[in-house]
């Protein structure tokens, strides 16, 4: 490959950089998503915090929720019950924006209720799912274009 057209493909990569990274979050988003049903199931926000205590942490719904789900602890809602909600998360992408949801009907009651940061992935996760899945891929992507 010559000069000019290694500059070439370099261009058609920038020219192609946003529609890659497009492409990358649609074929990594169940791992994203896996990620933040993880936090959910721990009764953890994006941010980091609680998701919020049951009205009654000590009665008997939070003890049969804490049966089926320790990993949030006591009290704790972890937005995860028959799996209806959690099983439907999704991510539209529209042009270069994308939003986490879920296509189940209880979606707008429970971010109503709970806040939009019950999506996305805490920091730490947000750096496995970069290194881990995402910039892999994008890197396999882009080198097919720069090397042909």
């Amino acid at each position: 490959m010559n000069a000019r057209e290694k500059r070439d493909r370099w261009k058609q990569l920038q020219r192609d950089l946003p529609t890659l990274a497009t492409e990358v979050l649609v074929e990594t988003k169940a791992s994203f998503i896996d990620l933040n049903v993880d936090q959910l199931k721990k009764g953890e926000r994006s941010g980091g915090g609680k998701i919020g205590r049951y009205k009654n942490p000590n009665g008997s719904y939070a003890k049969r929720k804490f049966r089926q789900n320790p990993a949030a602890g006591q009290g704790n809602v972890d937005l995860i019950n028959l799996g209806d909600w959690s099983e439907k998360l999704d991510i539209d992408v529209e042009g270069r924006r994308f939003k986490e949801l879920s296509r189940d009907d209880k979606d707008t009651m429970l971010t109503t209720n709970y806040g939009a940061d019950i999506y996305g992935l805490q920091p730490n996760n947000l750096k496995a799912y970069r290194r881990d899945e995402y910039m892999p891929l994008l890197r396999r992507k882009a080198a097919k274009i720069t090397n042909g």
